[in-house]
């Protein structure tokens, strides 16, 4: 196996500064990890990518003016 800093769930949760529940999403929609001993870990690497995908269609949203699942007409 290559030499990558591994995460488990509430390390990475930790890192990027999202919830335990966020990161079990991204593994649940395609964020790659690998099980050991039965535990999941996420390579450095996967985390950022999935983090910076997720903060740019977010940024995408918004410019567009898209509004947010809970918005309501005033």
């Amino acid at each position: 196996m290559e030499d990558r800093e591994l995460y488990d769930i509430r390390s990475a949760s930790r890192r990027v500064h999202r919830s335990r529940m966020t990161i079990y999403n991204w593994m649940n929609h395609g964020m790659p990890y690998q099980r050991i001993g039965g535990r999941r870990y996420i390579a450095h690497d996967d985390l950022l990518a999935t983090l910076r995908t997720k903060l740019i269609g977010h940024r995408q949203q918004r410019s567009t003016g898209r509004a947010g699942r809970f918005s309501s007409p005033v």
